[in-house]
């Protein structure tokens, strides 16, 4: 429901009504003093919006033949009051087409294209190009066997993945933790952890895309974006709550995992890139605790690390590292012979062991 929701909200703008719809559900939902009551009267508002969108809206497809039969019906008479009727038919077909090619623009995920002179079929097209590429027909296990149950292919995910990031017991942090130096001071904490201000939390929310895929609640980021007025004291206030605190509802946490093919042609798990689409209040507190961490990054990270960096490139990797390549097979000398090693650090940058960040390591770090 809720993705069917998304795909209508840039055809809903153009309703004065919709944001009497969303005022009204807000207000009547109960106090909402944390993310969880915040959590619930989002779901309130969704299920108003549905309701909302079903009286308003239907399906704009039935509405379009509707209309055609009937402008078709019209203009077959001669009578003027035929031709007015005519007229405003077209009217409001003309509108509905509007809506049509809205609708069609937000599935088809195109960013780089604004609204245009009716761009229909090749939004259309676009959609039925995503739907192939991101649909998963049929996977190859490890015994070379193609599997092309769904229930078997989903059993298949979730062992490969969770055996890619399950904890391994082999590690001891100690050995790594003790060879590490101090990198943030008392100051450098203190500002860390002072309390956000509302700016800060405003400032995070209009950072994220206004229609970047959402999680599972359905709501991007435009919704909050666009009624930010509304509903700024009550997410503003159960933000601090959470920081405050650290409680985290599992509704606030859910996250919809999605496999991105990393190849034309994938076969293999392997070949695909899982992504998490989180919601949005999610999305604020972890870009409020970035834009904090951020300035203190040039002094904590080391020199070495050439990305995520303001002013670092991570091309410059790959640039050192064609040099030595070039060097080692131009290498005329014995005495200056290397050889280079190429490791798989497949998916490591997603692994972290937690027992890294245990209260005794944060003690060391901080």
């Amino acid at each position: 429901m809720t993705q069917k929701i998304l795909r209508y909200e840039i055809m809903w703008e153009c309703e004065e009504s919709l944001g009497d719809v969303i005022m009204t559900s807000w207000d009547n939902a109960p106090a909402k003093s944390d993310l969880s009551s915040v959590a619930s009267a989002l779901r309130g508002v969704m299920r108003s919006l549905h309701d909302w969108s079903k009286e308003k809206f239907g399906s704009v497809r039935k509405k379009l033949e509707e209309l055609r039969c009937q402008l078709s019906d019209l203009q077959s008479r001669m009578d003027d009051d035929s031709r007015e009727q005519a007229k405003e038919v077209a009217r409001e077909m003309n509108e509905m087409l509007y809506w049509e090619e809205m609708m069609w623009f937000q599935r088809s995920r195109i960013s780089w294209l604004r609204e245009g002179d009716k761009n229909t079929k090749f939004f259309h097209q676009k959609v039925v190009w995503r739907s192939r590429k991101n649909r998963i027909r049929r996977l190859k296990a490890c015994n070379g066997q193609w599997c092309d149950d769904p229930n078997q292919m989903a059993s298949m995910a979730t062992d490969f993945f969770g055996s890619l990031y399950t904890k391994d017991d082999n590690v001891n942090p100690e050995l790594l933790i003790s060879l590490l130096d101090e990198r943030v001071s008392g100051e450098m904490n203190a500002v860390l952890c002072k309390e956000f201000s509302d700016k800060e939390i405003g400032d995070a929310l209009f950072q994220i895309g206004p229609l970047k895929a959402p999680g599972p609640d359905g709501f991007p980021a435009r919704f909050f974006q666009r009624n930010w007025g509304l509903i700024k004291e009550d997410i503003v206030k159960a933000v601090k709550k959470f920081f405050s605190d650290g409680i985290m509802p599992d509704e606030v946490n859910d996250t919809t995992i999605v496999l991105i093919p990393k190849v034309p042609h994938p076969e293999f798990l392997s070949d695909f890139h899982p992504i998490s689409l989180c919601n949005v209040l999610y999305k604020v507190m972890s870009k409020c605790l970035v834009n904090r961490l951020r300035p203190l990054l040039q002094d904590i990270i080391s020199p070495h690390q050439s990305a995520f960096i303001p002013g670092r490139l991570i091309t410059d990797n790959a640039l050192i590292a064609f040099e030595c390549l070039h060097a080692i097979q131009h290498s005329q000398s014995a005495r200056t012979n290397f050889c280079a090693f190429k490791l798989d650090l497949s998916k490591a940058y997603d692994r972290v062991d937690w027992s890294f960040f245990g209260k005794s390591y944060a003690e060391a770090w901080f």
